[in-house]
């Protein structure tokens, strides 16, 4: 909360928290670089060891993990309101342009034989990221995008087809990512926690001092799979039908990693215990074990992050030591998959009257929300995509969707029609706030070992809309006027509900309304045609 002399204050506004029972924050976010900076700070570790905390690290006795500082109590006030916690600290100002380029190549080609076309093609795509200051922080091979499509005039005179189609698309990350490892000369910005009563940077942002994030060796592009087989169909003269089954796999997903946390199996146990409550040296009961176990079994081989002209073990150290924040890797297990059937018939104006109707079925899940946006994932291990508790369905998906829509025109110009929307409400989770996004909160042990994401689900919505419009001809012009009455049922249902506690503002509970319909309006126009 609140902005003083260049710094934003991220604060706890409700009360004091312990270290072990943090709310999902920019704080709880923070956990593993904070140790990082706890270890590289003499003066620090001994103030902890002082006020009666233990290391326990195994992998480098001496030093603390996480689980050591459960008990740690955030309690120095803000003058401003809450509790100090994390803080952002502007040092310097700079402007700052990381570049991207690309190279690409595509071919196509269409064959006909008899009642088949066949639509062969491949897309090479090239990347190079560029820093700020011209030096190439990456070059990617060719990524090779193959697509192919078949379809099948069944009768023989274009009134029926079947046709099946299948493609690969290569999603270049955003240039927010290659800020990440190409910001030298920009403005540095110091990230602070707020321990022992003193400010402690824990990540150093900008400039050439720190470097923020370097590409993995192992990195590949996002990519996208698509699957789509349909058929489509005339009849009565003015009726068509249209089936079709789309699937979709998007893959190889980016994020930012603390290879830190990831190439050190006690780390993981230390975050896992700290989420289960138990101190470094508590005895864990057989589900608590199974659950550690799952977090220990994260652990990735340090060469994994091997990269900018280091090895792996090189990268680690220089995280360890201050030197490098984040390496940019993909995801392993990070997945997100569509499932759609669309159904759609359509009437031409006949008699006076047309319309359509559709309706589709979704399933979509998976276990990543990311797209390249550096978010949590690859921070903490509680949100990692291989954990049973962070697959589901995908947040923000229907399970369906329905939409008709029927006019009717008279010769003197005057028409009347309806638009008709439903869908069966979105998928979402409990969750809690951390810094601007919303994300999943840890089940517990009783919900760990079950799909979790997107378990709740938005009320169902629907909506009728009209529209009456007058039009006649003036010579060679014609001119409509018209008013659209939307949400003509004035229904005012809710439409979203808060996924935790104190997120939504107007909404402090879970699972209570904050936002609803709009309430019947009405739109007038004028249109001139020539």
């Amino acid at each position: 909360m609140g902005v003083a002399q260049g710094d934003q204050y991220d604060s706890f506004d409700v009360g004091t928290y312990t270290w072990g029972a943090l709310p999902t924050s920019t704080m709880s976010g923070a956990k593993s670089v904070s140790i990082t900076a706890i270890n590289n700070s003499p003066a620090l570790k001994a103030a902890f060891i002082g006020a009666g905390f233990t290391p326990t690290s195994t992998s480098t006795p001496g030093n603390f993990v996480t689980s050591d500082l459960n008990s740690y109590v955030f309690n120095e006030a803000n003058p401003l309101g809450g509790f100090y916690s994390y803080r952002i600290h502007q040092d310097s100002i700079a402007s700052s342009t990381p570049k991207m380029k690309t190279q690409g190549f595509y071919v196509q080609d269409q064959w006909q034989l008899g009642h088949w076309t066949f639509s062969p093609g491949v897309r090479l795509d090239k990347y190079e990221f560029l820093a700020d200051n011209g030096v190439s922080l990456f070059k990617t091979d060719f990524a090779v995008a193959p697509r192919v499509g078949l379809t099948w005039d069944v009768q023989g005179d274009g009134k029926s087809k079947a046709y099946a189609y299948w493609g690969r698309y290569i999603d270049p990350i955003k240039l927010d990512m290659v800020r990440f490892t190409g910001s030298l000369t920009s403005s540095v910005r110091f990230e602070q926690a707020r321990l022992m009563n003193q400010w402690v940077t824990v990540i150093t942002r900008g400039g050439s001092k720190v470097v923020d994030a370097v590409f993995a060796d192992t990195f590949k592009l996002p990519k996208t799979d698509e699957f789509r087989i349909g058929y489509q169909v005339d009849f009565a003269n003015i009726y068509t039908f249209d089936a079709t089954f789309t699937k979709r796999r998007d893959y190889d997903i980016v994020e930012d990693w603390d290879p830190t946390l990831y190439t050190d199996a006690g780390n993981l146990e230390a975050e896992a215990r700290g989420l289960l409550g138990l101190a470094s040296s508590a005895v864990p009961s057989a589900t608590q074990q199974s659950i550690i176990n799952g977090f220990r079994n994260l652990v990735i081989n340090p060469n994994y992050f091997a990269g900018g002209g280091y090895t792996g073990a090189q990268n680690v150290a220089r995280v360890a030591g201050g030197q490098l924040n984040f390496v940019l890797a993909n995801l392993p297990g990070g997945e997100r998959t569509y499932r759609t059937l669309d159904l759609t018939v359509t009437r031409r104006e006949a008699n006076h009257w047309g319309g359509f109707l559709s309706a589709s079925l979704v399933n979509a899940k998976g276990n990543s929300m990311s797209s390249g946006n550096a978010d949590f994932q690859g921070d903490l291990a509680q949100y990692d995509p291989r954990l049973p508790y962070t697959n589901g369905r995908l947040e923000g998906s229907v399970d369906w969707l329905a939409k008709a829509n029927a006019y009717y025109a008279w010769d003197m110009g005057l028409m009347v029609g309806m638009t008709f929307n439903a869908n069966s409400g979105y998928h979402y989770t409990r969750g809690t706030s951390a810094s601007t996004r919303v994300l999943q909160q840890f089940p517990g042990a009783n919900g760990y070992f079950g799909e979790n994401l997107g378990s709740l689900m938005t009320p169902l919505l629907y909506q009728a809309d009209l529209r009456i419009q007058y039009g006649r001809n003036f010579g060679k012009m014609r001119g409509e006027v018209y008013v659209d009455v939307i949400n003509a049922t004035n229904r005012q249902e809710a439409t979203d509900l808060s996924e935790g506690l104190n997120i939504r503002g107007v909404a402090p509970l879970p699972d209570t309304p904050y936002q609803y319909q709009a309430p019947r309006r009405y739109n007038f126009g004028v249109r001139i045609k020539y």
